[in-house]
């Protein structure tokens, strides 16, 4: 007889928070999207990503429509993205650009959900979700057992902290041996930013290859440039003083008096060698 389905999740969610870190293939598919990555997590937050495939339909029809992509999927394979838990590299080898920014900033490719290098829903597995036995199965030749969940209710307040489930439903496949989650198959909640464009029926699935446990190398998610890199620095602007990071005077008053007026947030590109912003 298998371990009961609750001693089984907790076992899942203790493994998880024992976890220093993993290294993996990561593909993303659903609606037409397939995303594909070699990623490098270590606790508490830092990230390297290095995509390989990045076809998604509706970042395309964006880039068409508007042009505002920062960048294509085409552009991103090939480049080094580093999050250190505070600051994102991101390096482009061929025309040797760098651009820091002041968040994690991964380019993500389903909207509303962190899904680059996370399974910090583990946490939440007993806690969170309704859970259901969904028998065994095998992925990537690893015998896994498959759990269905369920959030218990869509929005979670704790005073201070809030989180919430962006999802219907979902099934994992876990790793007997490992604990991993090593696929993760789930439809969207109706609230969620992904629901309109894939759909009731649609659903995403996320696979886990050639998974390595424990801690990469820390150099891992350091970036240092070379001096023949040319570097940008984005920064945050203050709202109370949305010139003072800029290199350059600039004066809102006129722009003010013919009534337009600062919205809640934005970001300026700065040239680190050159002092011009962008």
């Amino acid at each position: 007889m298998g371990t009961p389905l609750a001693d089984f999740a907790r076992s899942v969610a203790a493994a998880y928070r024992d976890l220093p870190g993993f290294t993996a293939t990561e593909t993303i598919r659903g609606s037409g999207c397939e995303v594909k990555a070699r990623v490098r997590f270590a606790r508490p937050e830092r990230l390297a990503v290095d995509y390989s495939t990045y076809e998604d339909p509706i970042a395309g029809l964006d880039e068409a429509l508007t042009a505002a992509r920062e960048f294509t999927g085409e552009e991103l394979i090939g480049m080094t993205i580093v999050y250190d838990g505070r600051l994102t590299w991101i390096h482009d080898p061929k025309a040797n650009v760098a651009i820091r920014k002041p968040w994690r900033s991964v380019f993500e490719p389903l909207p509303g959900i962190d899904a680059v290098g996370e399974i910090g829903f583990l946490e939440w597995l007993t806690r969170g979700f309704l859970l259901r036995d969904a028998g065994e199965g095998e992925v990537d030749g690893r015998k896994a057992r498959l759990v269905g969940l369920k959030p218990k209710r869509p929005y979670r307040s704790q005073l201070l902290t809030s989180v919430s489930f962006p999802i219907r439903r979902a099934t994992v496949a876990f790793d007997q041996e490992t604990l991993f989650p090593l696929r993760i198959a789930f439809s969207p909640g109706h609230g969620s930013a992904l629901f309109p464009l894939i759909g009731p029926n649609g659903e995403i699935t996320i696979e886990y290859t050639d998974v390595r446990l424990g801690a990469p190398d820390p150099e891992t998610f350091r970036f240092s440039p070379t001096e023949e890199t040319r570097v940008f620095l984005e920064e945050p602007l203050d709202r109370e003083d949305p010139t003072g990071r800029l290199p350059f005077p600039l004066s809102i008053e006129p722009l003010s008096e013919a009534g337009f007026r600062l919205i809640e947030g934005g970001t300026a590109a700065v040239d680190e060698k050159n002092g011009k912003g962008y």
